[in-house]
């Protein structure tokens, strides 16, 4: 037992405990790792963590230490989630119960932003491939670290190269089951104002847009119905629509903090704008 205790307490400098009795091992933290010890040392480790009442293991395995992944398997660890730099794997340790483990996160987010200019001109791009490549309200999906509105600026600029800046979100729509058979995907569409001193002559993006350009009601009212997505860019439209003259701010973003953490806020704000809207303002 000696060499396991030692093993052990060299091993607990890579041990992180949560607040629900689970441990998270981080395999990265080491520099080297005998995988033959691992698998001799491994059910020893099980049982001392039974021991101290860990319900649950947390095994990130990084790339390079791949080669623990069938030793893991053959002890009873699932696999959770998978990122293209490691694989988190896990095990319930009690013999009874059930492992309540949360769900690795199982939607995405996507963000289209309507821009329209002192004409009354709808900002509008058509992808260079996809399932879709008819004309419809710039957008893509989210990135880490962005709130909503800074998302829809960036695919705004990105797909037709003009400066936006975020008003308000009108709305969104949930779709189950896009991909891979169990990602939702969560789209929101955000009014968009030009950016003052900004670009605002549209010009496509090479690598995404086949075209971007700015489209009177007119225009897209005598488009072809295969030419754009009927149902999602005419219920924008509507709502839109709605939004303008219902005079109210709408459904805006706030900073906010808590307990050190920074985050985005939306609340609906029912007080009139005191000047006429031009554009989106």
């Amino acid at each position: 037992m000696a060499e396991t205790s030692t093993a052990l307490q060299n091993w607990s400098e890579i041990w992180r405990k949560d607040f629900y009795n689970g441990i998270t091992l981080n395999t990265q933290k080491l520099n080297e790792i005998d995988p033959n010890e691992f698998e001799n040392l491994l059910p020893s480790f099980i049982e001392n963590w039974k021991e101290q009442g860990i319900k649950t293991v947390w095994m990130k395995v990084p790339k390079e230490h791949s080669i623990l992944i069938p030793i893991l398997t053959s002890a009873d660890f699932e696999f959770h989630h998978a990122q293209p730099k490691y694989l988190m794997m896990t095990k319930f340790l009690p013999n009874k119960g059930k492992a309540n483990l949360p769900t690795y996160p199982f939607t995405q987010i996507g963000v289209g932003g309507i821009t329209v200019d002192d004409e009354g001109r709808f900002l509008m791009m058509r992808e260079k491939q996809g399932i879709y490549l008819g004309w419809k309200f710039p957008g893509g999906l989210m990135d880490p670290g962005e709130s909503l509105l800074e998302a829809a600026a960036r695919e705004v600029k990105e797909e037709t190269g003009v400066d936006v800046e975020g008003v308000a979100l009108l709305g969104f729509r949930h779709m189950q089951n896009l991909k891979f058979g169990i990602v939702a995907d969560l789209y929101f569409v955000v009014v968009m104002r030009l950016k003052p001193g900004g670009v605002h002559e549209p010009k496509p993006c090479v690598h995404e847009a086949a075209a971007a350009a700015w489209l009177s009601r007119k225009e897209i009212d005598e488009l072809n119905p295969d030419e754009h997505a009927t149902i999602y860019l005419q219920s924008s439209l509507k709502y839109y629509d709605e939004w303008r003259k219902s005079g109210l701010k709408g459904l805006l973003e706030e900073s906010t903090e808590s307990r050190g953490r920074l985050a985005k806020t939306y609340y609906f704000d029912y007080t009139k704008v005191d000047v006429e809207r031009k554009g989106n303002l």
